[in-house]
Order: structure tokens, then sequence, then C-alpha cells
């Protein structure tokens, strides 16, 4: 049976960490993984640190797995222990050989963002794994402040695995607010793309930056038999997102309360 963080709001951290270890149903968003994660997360003590750090310094993968897991969000919002947490994750990152806990120490660097971190990520964006260009790409998106991660998200859009593009178009579209001629021939590019949803994500993020080539695709999507007006289409999203929308009157139309 699954327990509420409230549950386990009393439970000693020694304890909580053990059931980290047992209960891998981390897939859950409601699992017994999760709750007791949540609660080390906001418990954010000199002790789940230290705690945690022991986990990361472990030669055991699953070990830092979850030392990685507790660090990426401990003592959020305030995150006292960040400086330090980047550095452990750093040192997870690299000793494994094993392709999970890379993965969950690319996703803690993405959590902590902390921009040191954009070589250490930006050395595995050509990973054969789709899986780990899968976490650069979360984690360039969260250090987007740094151009260099502009340009890695660019190189991903272009990837072969459909959920890797997808996660860079949506880096470059609607995660940053940097608008450059680079940022929109990538997503001008993914127009086509033969992913619904790369497509849909390189729409709103023209919209966003009122690009005019953005107007006949997403015309085309909205005009499309198959396409449903509700508030989650991303063809939606992007007519939300442009102004001056009576200067075209295929879509102005399509407007709420037009």
């Amino acid at each position: 049976m699954n327990e509420t963080p409230n549950a386990l709001d009393q439970r000693p951290t020694a304890e909580l960490v053990n059931l980290l270890l047992i209960n891998r149903d981390e897939d859950e968003a409601e699992s017994v993984y999760w709750s007791a994660m949540r609660v080390l997360h906001l418990r954010g003590t000199l002790e789940v640190f230290e705690a945690a750090r022991s986990l990361c310094l472990s030669s055991c993968s699953l070990e830092q797995r979850i030392g990685c897991g507790i660090l990426a969000q401990l003592g959020s919002p305030e995150e006292s222990f960040a400086s330090a947490s980047f550095l452990l994750v750093v040192s997870v990152i690299r000793r494994t050989d094993d392709l999970d806990t890379l993965a969950n120490g690319l996703c803690a660097l993405g959590w902590l963002a902390d921009l040191r971190g954009v070589d250490v990520v930006l050395h595995y964006i050509g990973h054969a794994d789709s899986d780990i260009r899968y976490w650069v790409t979360h984690a360039l998106t969260a250090m987007n402040e740094d151009e260099r991660c502009i340009e890695g998200l660019i190189r991903l859009s272009t990837d072969p695995d459909a959920d890797v593009r997808d996660w860079a178009t949506f880096g470059l579209g609607s995660q940053t607010e940097q608008d450059t001629p680079a940022i929109r021939e990538a997503l001008v590019a993914r127009l086509p793309d033969a992913d619904e949803i790369v497509r849909g994500e390189a729409l709103v993020g023209l919209a966003k930056r009122q690009d005019e080539r953005v107007i006949e695709p997403l015309l085309q999507a909205l005009e499309s038999e198959t396409y449903k007006c509700t508030p989650n289409d991303y063809a939606t999203e992007a007519l939300s997102e442009l102004r001056d929308i009576e200067k075209h009157p295929r879509l102005s139309k399509w407007k709420p309360n037009a």
C-alpha cells in the first residue's frame, strides 16, 4: 500500500532512505518511492544531506542514483546545500559506467541548474544512448542562459529520437526568452517534423516570437480535419501567443469568441 508524504513525515531519515532502496517504483508519481523522496526534499536538513552524500560516495549504482535524486531538489526552494550537492553529483557522473546512474546524475544537474555543469553535460551530447541525450536536453534547458546550452539544444533539435527532439524544441521555443535568428531557424526546421508534438512545440515557439513563418503551418493545423480545438492543443496555444491576428483573416475566425 502506498504511503502519503504526511504519513511519512515523522519517519527517521535513515528509514526513509531505506524505503527508497527497497521500493523501486519511481515511475509512479504517487508511489512509496516518491512519497519518501518528497519528504526528504522538504526536510532539507544537514542530516539528509549527509545521508545523500554517503549514498553518492558509495560504489553501489543504486545508492548513487538515490543519492543524486535526493540532492537534486534538497531543501527546495532554499537549496542550502546546492553547491556541495553539485560537486557530489558530478563525482557520481564521472565515476559511473551505469547508464541509469548517469541519467539520474544528468537529471540532478538540470534541477540544480549550476552553470558549472554546462561542460559536464555537453560531454554527453552525442552519447549513443537516446535516454542519455534526453536528459542532456533537460539539463541544457535548465541552464539555457549559457549560450553553449542554446547551441546544444539547436543540435539536439535534429536528433534521430523524437523524445529528444521534442524536449530540445520545447527548450528552445518555450523555456527560454532568447530570440535569435539561430533559434528561429531551428524552430522553422521542425515545422515539418514527422512527430506531431515536435511540430506543435515549433508552432508555439515561433508564435511566441511573432515570426510570420508560423502563419501557414498554424492555419494548416487549425484547418485540419483531425484538429480538435481544446485548450491543450499546441495550435490553440500558438494562436493565443500571436498578436495582430486581424492581419490574417483566416486566423481571425479561430480566435476565441471571434
